[in-house]
């Protein structure tokens, strides 16, 4: 019993790894770009006004850029703090699994977000290309199997 834990717990924290090191991959990827697309759309305007709103148009994108990476850091610790909580209450209540789909689901759910915000942008501007269109549909048929695969997993033992 006292080995089967054990073997539980390491694969606890096996995927714990493995979540966080998606979803900090996806915060500052996907997510810091859907951002800074965001940001270049706001300013765009600017760069057809005068020239002193011209001129603030870096240092707006600039400190915009640098407050998103701070904001990401801080949730990235926060969601590194949490996951190793709840998997780590996942084994004891014997659902680890179906939390390791859940996060992985969320975060799916996040790319695809972030790539919706980016194909929209884009396709805004007239740069739109089938993968464009491809990649989201993707990540949204990953999600959708993943939420399948997620009613078809039992539920663990609820703590007393």
């Amino acid at each position: 019993m006292q080995v089967r834990k054990t073997s539980e717990y390491i694969l606890a924290y096996v995927l714990w790894a493995v979540s966080c090191a998606i979803g900090v991959f996806l915060a500052f990827w996907a997510v810091r770009g859907a951002f800074d697309a965001l940001v270049e759309l706001f300013t765009l305007g600017q760069l057809l006004g005068t020239p002193a709103q011209r001129f603030q148009v870096t240092f707006t994108r600039n400190a915009l850029d640098r407050f998103g990476v701070v904001t990401l850091g801080i949730l990235a610790v926060l969601m590194v703090v949490f996951l190793e909580h709840y998997y780590r209450v996942g084994v004891e209540r014997e659902e680890l699994l179906r939390r390791f789909v859940l996060v992985t689901l969320v975060e799916v759910v996040i790319l695809f977000v972030a790539l919706a915000i980016q194909v929209a942008l884009a396709g805004a501007m007239g740069l739109f290309t089938i993968w464009s269109i491809v990649v989201p549909l993707g990540v949204l048929m990953v999600a959708v199997v993943l939420s399948w695969v997620l009613t078809r997993l039992p539920r663990g033992v609820q703590a007393e």
